[in-house]
């Protein structure tokens, strides 16, 4: 894992919104530390059913019509600004993970993964 942080499950949404901003943002540093040149292609959040539930009650998000990183495993929920979220089954109950994929520079994209545990 690239980044891992915590988020202290509490019922203001918006904690969790920056929770994840923040993560975001670690691994862009984490990535640019290495590729100076890389370039954002694509952020992507996964979380259970009651997560994405919590996460709608956000004014940030908009809905989304493209399904196209629908599959068995995860269908996508919403899109905020910098992310899509996707309901998944995959990590559990107590995670959250995010994706972040970069340009750069050797022909395929560079995958960086960020964990966030709900404590």
């Amino acid at each position: 894992m690239d980044v891992e942080v915590d988020w202290q499950v509490c019922d203001d949404v918006e904690t969790l919104v920056a929770t994840i901003h923040n993560c975001k943002k670690e691994l862009t540093k984490n990535c640019f530390s290495k590729f100076s040149s890389a370039k954002i292609l694509e952020y992507n959040v996964s979380a259970p059913q009651k997560i994405c539930e919590f996460l709608l009650l956000s004014s940030g998000h908009k809905p989304t019509k493209d399904k196209s990183g629908d599959s068995h495993c995860h269908k996508i929920v919403t899109e905020f600004e910098q992310f899509k979220l996707y309901k998944t089954k995959m990590f559990g109950d107590s995670k959250i993970r995010l994706e972040a994929v970069f340009d750069v520079g050797e022909g395929r994209g560079k995958y960086w993964y960020g964990n966030i545990a709900l404590i």
